[in-house]
């Protein structure tokens, strides 16, 4: 595995792990914000990166957390090109809700969030968001006088 220089030389100029013998519990380890990016953003899976710093990978996702950085930068659209994508994919596909066309959004690299997919589908086709959500099943409520005296048959008992 290659190193950025600049990381690499930090690591050996900066004691970047402060051991303490006499401590009991998790070896106390200093990791940066900036050397995390910097990884990252070089192309470094969490893996690398906990491989690099001799630490779990979890320690790496829970720093990452810590420091609000995510495992992949989503790429923030427009409104308006968020609007346009949703017009295209609703016109190919025009029975599809918002959680398939988030599900091929994905597919495709394009990671939004659910709650912008929403307001854009209700801006582009707000006719067809009345239509799909008017073919949502209700759920059925039973009335019946004890247990085991009502029994699906549909294929769902085990």
């Amino acid at each position: 595995m290659i190193l950025l220089p600049e990381m690499s030389q930090r690591l050996v100029d900066e004691e970047q792990f402060s051991t303490e013998p006499t401590r009991i519990g998790r070896t106390p380890c200093r990791i940066f914000k900036h050397d995390i990016s910097v990884l990252k953003d070089a192309g470094y899976t969490i893996e690398q990166i906990s491989k690099v710093f001799n630490v779990s990978s979890s320690t790496i996702f829970r720093l990452m957390k810590k420091f609000g950085l995510r495992k992949k930068d989503m790429p923030q659209l427009t409104d308006t090109a968020l609007d346009e994508v949703v017009r295209k994919c609703s016109q190919q596909f025009p029975h599809w809700g918002v959680v398939m066309q988030h599900g091929h959004f994905k597919s495709q690299g394009i990671n939004v969030p659910l709650i912008r997919l929403y307001e854009a589908n209700r801006r582009v086709d707000p006719e067809g968001l009345c239509f799909r959500l008017r073919k949502v099943l209700k759920r059925r409520v039973y009335n019946v006088p004890g247990p085991q005296k009502l029994w699906h048959l549909d294929g769902n008992e085990n």
